[in-house]
């Protein structure tokens, strides 16, 4: 019932809504006229089970995962070779959560050594971060519903020296670099680091 009201609140509020199906995995695609080049593929089911969360994150036991997709890539390249990862990455991460009855939540990240990930091999891009959404905040708020609560949560690619920043300062610290530098959830494999060396900075003066 409730991979229906996902799906349905999708097909309402987004263009070019789409259940795909990879290997027997379920996962939805849609698109936003709203912001230009704005592609989203997203877990189904994922909602579907109940993440054992910390007590201080009760009411947050419900979530789907998501990629807002680099801006470069169309529709036909997400079936590419290539970028199969963004599936199996989003699959990982789904059946993570299930098999070891645990939970994903703001701040939370997962190594991408761990993962076959193609289009970050040529950086030092190592880990994603799970994120509420921030260029999708006012389009992909909490569904409320009777019996729970359904957030939506991105995946924001880290590199090294950011992961590190994050791990030594914090999540809140590492959103505030974010946000200084205007990096949100749409992905860019060309971004660079937000994190800046001393000799870096002093020639940017």
């Amino acid at each position: 019932m409730l991979p229906m009201v996902i799906s349905d609140f999708l097909k309402n509020n987004f263009n070019n809504f789409k259940e795909i199906n990879i290997n027997e995995s379920s996962f939805f695609y849609f698109e936003c006229d709203l912001i230009p080049d704005t592609r989203v593929l997203m877990t189904s089911g994922l909602s579907d089970f109940k993440m054992n969360v910390h007590e201080k994150h009760l009411g947050e036991e419900y979530a789907e995962l998501f990629f807002l997709l680099p801006v470069y890539w169309s529709e036909k390249e997400l079936f590419e070779k290539d970028n199969e990862w963004v599936f199996s990455c989003l699959l990982k991460i789904k059946q993570h959560v299930k098999n070891k009855n645990t939970w994903i939540g703001n701040g939370h990240t997962f190594s991408i050594k761990e993962m076959t990930v193609p289009f970050f091999k040529k950086s030092n891009l190592s880990h994603f971060m799970i994120s509420d959404p921030i260029e999708l905040e006012r389009l992909l708020k909490p569904i409320l519903l009777e019996e729970k609560t359904v957030r939506f949560l991105a995946l924001i690619p880290l590199y090294k020296n950011e992961f590190s920043f994050k791990e030594a300062r914090g999540t809140f610290k590492m959103e505030e670099k974010l946000r200084q530098y205007r990096i949100t959830e749409k992905m860019d494999g060309y971004r660079e680091s937000v994190i800046k060396s001393r000799i870096a900075r002093l020639f940017k003066r």
